[in-house]
């Protein structure tokens, strides 16, 4: 088991054009075009912090940042491509986004766990996966030409 400490930190209100995807090498691809006009952004990182203050209403607005990490964007593109149903539920305690990882993210369901505060009574309205990043590509498909795709 692995740890990131201090992943970079992206504000995607500073940029446009974003494509964030799984490499076979286990990292996350980043590439983005800065909206000042700027170079293009290219990073391959072990983990990515996604500023969320900039874009209000993803999130609560406790939510600062969302981590993303290998696991998290592998098991992502691997439900996206399975075709199950995909969403990202908020625990009713804390507010904090659900994440499913391993089987979970291949299964729909409605009970979920949290795992930042570790209630276990969270119900979606219908069974799904539930992860942050179906939040964020929720919100690029909304702003098409903010951000291109996520995965």
């Amino acid at each position: 088991m692995g740890y990131v400490l201090y992943p970079e930190v992206f504000d995607i209100s500073q940029y446009h054009a974003i494509t964030l995807a799984s490499a076979d090498d286990g990292l996350l691809r980043l590439r983005a075009k800065a909206n000042d006009g700027g170079a293009l952004l290219a990073r391959d990182v072990s983990a990515l912090a996604i500023d969320t203050r900039s874009v209000p209403g993803l999130f609560q607005p406790s939510i600062v940042q969302i981590n993303i990490t290998p696991p998290a964007a592998q098991t992502y593109a691997a439900a996206l491509s399975s075709g199950v149903a995909l969403g990202c539920i908020d625990c009713s305690r804390c507010a904090h986004p659900h994440l499913d990882l391993g089987d979970f993210a291949l299964h729909p369901h409605r009970r979920h766990l949290c795992g930042h505060c570790g209630y276990d009574a969270v119900h979606g309205a219908s069974a799904c996966v539930s992860t942050p990043l179906q939040r964020l590509r929720d919100y690029a498909l909304r702003k098409p030409e903010h951000i291109k795709q996520w995965f």
